[in-house]
């Protein structure tokens, strides 16, 4: 077999390997982080659904998500945000149960300009 059949070869194995481990890794939880760019798709539907003007709101970080002794997960997010007219962050805290269903959505801290 020539060198290049067997790059080939090697390189299909891993490509299939990484896509086995990257649905195995996704659906280890109902509620993950993007292996991606590390976001979190229900997040991303929740914000499409309830903010009108993503442009005032956008993540500029993505936590990671934690599961909690019931069954819920919670997901730090900071995002740029539009307050009083002014630029500023928020750090929210997203909780979805165990189905990944939205339950809540809290403002942990607000800054000033940025």
């Amino acid at each position: 077999m020539s060198r290049r059949k067997i790059a080939l070869v090697v390189l299909a194995f891993l490509s299939l390997f990484t896509s086995v481990g990257w649905l195995v890794e996704s659906r280890r939880q109902v509620v993950h982080n993007s292996l991606w760019d590390g976001s979190v798709a229900q997040v991303r539907v929740w914000l499409r659904r309830n903010w009108l003007d993503l442009r005032l709101r956008s993540p500029i970080e993505w936590g990671q998500v934690e599961k909690t002794a019931p069954g819920d997960f919670l997901v730090p997010c900071t995002f740029r945000t539009i307050v009083d007219g002014k630029p500023a962050t928020t750090e929210a805290l997203f909780t979805f149960d165990a189905r990944g269903q939205y339950v809540d959505v809290k403002a942990v801290h607000r800054s000033g300009e940025i």
